[in-house]
């Protein structure tokens, strides 16, 4: 594969990749070739494809091809599949900071999935995107809060003097209010 990529020899390439699970589909997605993605579509190629990282199309589509995203997800790809590590597209989507790609996810994920490690899509705040947590929060997709007390009911919670000043939607987040 190292010499493939050296030598910019893309069909060497593609023929490397598709011994890892690659498909036509995966191609096109990367390539944001949504007519190649729509024909292969019609002609019976899997929406559900996957890589050998377990990643399907949706993944990809965050990250490359955001306008092909309400086209997998209507030929019957899942947004709620989880790649090897259970991260969704929409935990892509939010750690790439693709708010195009975020946008449609929203309205077909569930905003509260979490990975192996626990991380919600929220996990934009970690990466410091705050345009596509501001994104999750504005749609009514808050951030589940961690308990506030430990197991003995007296652990080192938040408490109502550290969300003062801050709208009800980003209290305890960080995240200031716009001023105009």
């Amino acid at each position: 594969m190292i010499n493939a990529m050296i030598n910019c020899d893309i069909n060497a390439l593609k023929k490397v990749m598709k011994r890892h699970g690659y498909t036509e589909l995966h191609f096109a997605t990367m390539e944001c070739s949504i007519s190649k993605i729509r024909r292969l579509l019609d002609k019976g190629a899997s929406p559900n494809a996957r890589d050998e990282a377990d990643m399907t199309l949706l993944h990809y589509a965050t990250q490359d091809c955001p306008e092909a995203i309400p086209i997998l997800i209507k030929y019957g790809t899942d947004p709620h599949t989880g790649d090897e590590g259970d991260m969704t597209p929409l935990h892509y989507a939010t750690m790439h900071r693709s708010l195009n790609a975020a946008e449609t996810l929203i309205k077909h994920s569930d905003v509260n999935a979490r990975d192996k490690d626990g991380r919600t899509p929220h996990l934009a705040l970690e990466y410091g995107h705050c345009n596509v947590a501001l994104l999750l929060i504005e749609s009514g997709h808050r951030h589940p809060r961690p308990a506030l007390n430990g197991p003995s009911g007296r652990g080192r919670g938040a408490t109502r003097a550290s969300t003062a000043g801050h709208p009800p939607t980003t209290a305890g987040l960080g995240l200031e209010a716009p001023t105009f």
